[in-house]
């Protein structure tokens, strides 16, 4: 019965917390295109770096170490309006990370996963 009511209500609040993201798009600050730009490089590097000491340590398929780093490759902005919502940080700032990380995914995800499954 638990079970159940979170399946029903889990996707809802996804839905929702999509949302109040978009929501907090409007008010992005294209001058912070540089941070934007250092939230993607190191997500990228430590997204990597943490994945290949996973893999090392732990005896995974080339299925499963594809999908490791293929999700440290990915940048955590649902994380980042958590920390907006917590702390009370400038969310203009957080929004220009946001919209550039995903901008940056969408543009190479394509390359990222022929070179990890070809």
């Amino acid at each position: 019965m638990v079970l159940e009511i979170i399946e029903i209500i889990l996707p809802l609040l996804v839905i929702f917390l999509f949302i109040t993201l978009d929501s907090r798009l409007c008010t992005i600050d294209f001058n912070n295109w540089k941070l934007g730009l250092i939230n993607i490089i190191l997500s990228l590097v430590f997204g990597v770096i943490i994945s290949f000491i996973i893999i090392l340590i732990f005896d995974y398929t080339i299925l499963q170490a594809s999908l490791l780093i293929l999700f440290g490759i990915l940048l955590p902005s649902i994380v980042n309006s958590f920390i907006v919502e917590k702390y009370a940080y400038n969310k203009s700032v957080v929004s220009s990370l946001v919209i550039f990380g995903n901008i940056f995914i969408i543009t190479s995800i394509f390359i990222i996963l022929y070179f990890l499954f070809a």
